[in-house]
């Protein structure tokens, strides 16, 4: 019998770094030496790598955003796969072509179904269209969370036996920060990624942090991506305000740093998937105050006193609180706890479902 083969959507090569694309981007990197399967990538226009050679070469472009990529991928990437004689399809980042029924997605969350309010109208339409179908069709899907599997339970009837839940890790360099100074971080303001997202909830912020700046001193530090264009990034520079500092694009190394030296991630989030800065914050020994939102109750180390309503007073009480302590305990739990979980557990439960399902060839 012929080594079965797994084809990679690799459309994500091409675009920004999320936490999303981190999922991918870490898993993929470590499937190669993993797998008894074959392993292909297929990037737009129409390239085709083995394992993980050429990965470093792909240009980040806008090209294969939006529609231009949803077409790529339902009209193109299902001849590439059959050009590579793929058994199964790994699509790690919400999206896959219909065509291919041998497929695997990885479904981070469902917000376009279940919150359209934060998307356009065209997008959640689309969603509409493309996401169930591939619910229902594919073999198996993929989350990294337990919650967005109760979700995707629920929403699409007859899938509850059918999704995997394969948590993400942490990596560099947030795993190897150090952590030797942990009683000397000087925590003077606290921290929210990805500030361009309105499911982020940065408004709430930006309307409690006036008193917290002026009550306790600390400051609010918010980062985006500016690769996104929203009228919410040029509504994050127009309202700069005492108190407030803004950060486009940060390095991993510079959002590492950013981290430590805060008193805590906070991240009153209406909506997740996981949550990857709440795992990469803990990794660099910073707490964090949130939502029970994505992976978050999961993740706490203290979950009934990091995890809050959306109540300005509970946060601001809380604030002070973590102001007013010794933090050196909660820091190293959450680093300690966060450090436990690894990429290469995830890759190497993906590789054993992969190889497992190509076997079978049903």
């Amino acid at each position: 019998m012929s080594t079965p083969v797994v084809a990679v959507n690799g459309r994500f090569l091409t675009m920004a770094l999320s936490g999303v694309q981190r999922y991918a981007h870490e898993i993929l990197r470590r499937l190669p030496g993993r797998m008894e399967s074959r392993l292909v990538v297929l990037v737009p226009p129409d390239r085709i790598l083995t394992g993980a050679a050429g990965l470093d070469d792909i240009v980040v472009t806008k090209r294969w955003h939006g529609l231009g990529g949803h077409r790529w991928e339902q009209l193109t990437l299902p001849r590439l796969a059959r050009r590579v004689g793929s058994d199964l399809l790994w699509s790690p980042c919400n999206w896959g072509p219909l065509a291919v029924r041998s497929q695997v997605p990885v479904v981070h969350d469902i917000a376009p179904l279940t919150h359209a309010e934060y998307f356009t109208r065209a997008y959640a339409v689309l969603a509409r269209v493309l996401m169930v179908p591939l619910l229902r069709r594919s073999r198996i899907v993929v989350t990294p969370s337990r919650s967005v599997r109760q979700e995707l339970s629920e929403h699409t009837p007859g899938l509850a036996g059918r999704i995997e839940v394969i948590p993400p890790g942490v990596g560099p360099p947030f795993d190897s920060f150090p952590l030797d100074d942990l009683e000397r971080r000087p925590g003077t303001y606290c921290v929210l990624v990805g500030a361009h997202d309105a499911r982020k909830n940065v408004d709430f912020l930006l309307s409690l942090w006036p008193d917290v700046y002026e009550r306790l001193g600390l400051e609010l530090h918010l980062t985006y991506r500016s690769l996104v264009t929203t009228r919410q990034v040029h509504d994050l520079e127009a309202r700069r305000r005492p108190g407030v500092v803004v950060h486009a694009d940060p390095s991993d190394a510079d959002l590492a740093r950013l981290y430590a030296d805060a008193l805590c991630l906070v991240w009153p989030s209406h909506y997740e998937g996981y949550g990857f800065p709440l795992l990469e914050a803990m990794s660099v020994g910073t707490p964090f105050l949130a939502t029970d939102v994505g992976a978050a109750a999961e993740l706490a180390v203290d979950p009934g006193r990091q995890i809050l309503p959306l109540d300005p007073d509970r946060w601001r009480s809380r604030l002070e609180e973590l102001h007013a302590e010794d933090t050196t305990g909660l820091r190293r739990a959450s680093a300690g706890k966060a450090r436990a979980m690894t990429w290469d557990a995830a890759a190497d439960a993906t590789a054993r479902l992969l190889d497992g399902l190509a076997a079978r060839r049903d």
